[in-house]
């Protein structure tokens, strides 16, 4: 009898037990609970994020015109449209939440052990505005590189990313017009 349980409880326990993810369909599923969304940064940062996200997607050389988000495929085209209507009807916060729960889906990751357990790395590029004389607006005047600034030569990608320097381009060209 209590080897019978014991198999039993075996197989109950390897039943429960996730199976390896055989292909990225099965590493995200429709999430019944979408969360608040919000930057630390502001509306603003939000929204710039958001303009900088939909640049990289009309830009993308990729060779599909379809996005994959877990098992759903959408049209690379139609999303950037999507994207572009939210941004011209928020005009907050508030109404930015409200118009992305009513315009797309929430999808949420398997992470190392359960649904939602993740990290997430993201970058940041900040803006630092100063003056090389002293102003109003700034007391101290910047004359020298910090000691302890990493400078990173991101050209030297373009060897092992031939496409850097032409993205790289456009984004510059982007910023100046």
């Amino acid at each position: 009898m209590s080897r019978i349980f014991y198999i039993i409880v075996c197989i109950f326990i390897a039943g429960c037990a996730r199976a390896p993810i055989k292909d990225r369909s099965q590493a995200m599923r429709l999430s019944t609970n979408p969360p608040l969304l919000a930057d630390d940064l502001g509306y603003e940062s939000l929204v710039n994020g958001l303009k900088a996200n939909i640049f990289f997607i009309k830009n993308s050389t990729r060779a599909s015109n379809e996005l994959t988000f877990g098992p759903t495929k959408i049209n690379k085209k139609k999303y950037i449209q999507a994207l572009e209507f939210l941004l011209d009807n928020s005009t907050d916060l508030m109404t930015f939440q409200e118009n992305i729960k009513k315009l797309f889906d929430f999808y949420e990751v398997y992470g190392l052990e359960n649904w939602a357990q993740i990290k997430a790395t993201s970058y940041y590029a900040p803006v630092i505005q100063g003056s090389l004389k002293p102003t109003r607006q700034f007391s101290q005047a910047l004359y020298l590189t910090p000691d302890d600034l990493l400078s990173i030569d991101v050209d030297a990608f373009a060897e092992v990313f031939p496409k850097w320097k032409i993205f790289k381009e456009q984004i510059m060209e982007q910023k100046t017009s």
